[in-house]
């Protein structure tokens, strides 16, 4: 493979797509990080000002299959950053930083992988990049408002949509397109 840091994950992941459809993957990491997200709610575990290295890499390596299987690298990446306890800036602009750095290699791979279909995507991006950055304004007044564990709070409700749409995902598509 051209991208070896991605060649695991990658080759994981499409072995893993051989065998079930996108949608019946995101429906299992759906109810995986509804799962995950009502044990959290249960042990309410403390914010830490460090985690193992361990527990870092162990996140980062699931949330590149996740991402190589069904295009949800994420949550799992969001679920590690707030359970530091980092104040608002850190937690956004980490996050930030660790997307904007796999973006190249992401990109790249791909182009590779999907070609005309990659080009057809980023064009639709470039057009929609200036709605997102608008949105990005208000956001980002409200975060700058708002406590870490407001922020945490609000970051564990978008992961159960996330969830709960991932889960509901055929049921939705098929009633919109009835």
């Amino acid at each position: 493979l051209p991208f070896p840091e991605a060649s695991f994950d990658v080759v994981f992941a499409e072995s893993v797509t051989l065998f079930l459809d996108r949608a019946k993957i995101c429906q299992i990491f759906g109810v995986v990080l509804l799962g995950v997200l009502i044990v959290r709610l249960m042990l309410h575990p403390e914010p830490r000002d460090h985690l193992p290295l361990g527990w870092g890499v162990l996140t980062m390596i699931i949330s590149g299959i996740i991402s190589g299987m069904s295009g949800m690298g994420g949550p799992p990446i969001v679920l590690w950053l707030t359970a530091h306890k980092w104040s608002n800036d850190k937690i956004r602009v980490t996050l930030w930083t660790m997307f904007s750095l796999l973006s190249f290699s992401n990109l790249s791979w791909q182009l590779y992988r999907f070609g005309s279909t990659t080009r057809h995507a980023v064009w639709v991006a470039v057009l929609l990049a200036p709605v997102m950055l608008l949105g990005r304004v208000p956001g980002a007044w409200v975060a700058r408002r708002m406590s870490p564990d407001a922020l945490r709070f609000a970051a564990s409700v978008v992961l159960v949509i996330v969830a709960a749409y991932s889960i509901l995902q055929p049921a939705i598509l098929r009633w919109l397109h009835r």
